[in-house]
C-alpha cells in the first residue's frame, strides 16, 4: 500500500534535522495565521458589506413608502429610476419653496424695519437699539447669523 500524501511529508519531515523541522512548524504556523488573518478579513468585509445592504434596503424601504403615500398607489413599488427621479423632484421643490420663503422673510423684515423708522419718525425720537434689531432682523433673514 503506498503511503497517503501526508504520511509521506511527515516520513520526510521525520528524516530531517530536529532544528530543520523547527524551521517547517515555524513555516507551517505563519502560513496558518496568515490564513486566519485573512479569514478574518473577509469576514469583516462580509459583515461590512451586510450592514450596508440592509441600511440602503431600510433607506428605499422608507423611500417606497413615501412614494406611495405621495402618489396614492399603496400596493405599486416604483421602479428605482423612477423613485430616484421623484425624489430628486422632491428636493429640489423643497430647495424653492425654502429660497421662496428666504425672499418673503426678507421681505416682511424690509418691510417691519420702514414700519420702525416710520414708528420713530412719528414719535420724533429714535428709539433705543432699534439699528441693532434692524441689523440682526436683516442678517437673519437673509441666512446669515448676526454678530
Amino acid at each position: 500500500m503506498e503511503p497517503s500524501l501526508d504520511h509521506a511529508r511527515l516520513k520526510e519531515l521525520g528524516e530531517l534535522h530536529p532544528s530543520a523541522l523547527r524551521v517547517a512548524v515555524i513555516e507551517a504556523r505563519r502560513e496558518r495565521d496568515a490564513a486566519l488573518a485573512k479569514i478574518e478579513a473577509l469576514e469583516a468585509e462580509v459583515s461590512e458589506t451586510d450592514q450596508l445592504f440592509e441600511t440602503q434596503h431600510r433607506r428605499t424601504r422608507e423611500a417606497d413608502k413615501l412614494w406611495q403615500e405621495a402618489t396614492g398607489q399603496h400596493h405599486v413599488l416604483p421602479d428605482l429610476g423612477t423613485l430616484i427621479q421623484w425624489l430628486l423632484d422632491r428636493a429640489t421643490t423643497a430647495e424653492e419653496q425654502v429660497a421662496t420663503l428666504k425672499k418673503d422673510n426678507l421681505s416682511v423684515v424690509i418691510a417691519v424695519t420702514k414700519f420702525l423708522g416710520l414708528l420713530e419718525e412719528a414719535i420724533g425720537q429714535p428709539i433705543p437699539g432699534l439699528n441693532e434689531v434692524r441689523n440682526i432682523l436683516l442678517d437673519r433673514a437673509k441666512g446669515g447669523t448676526p454678530a
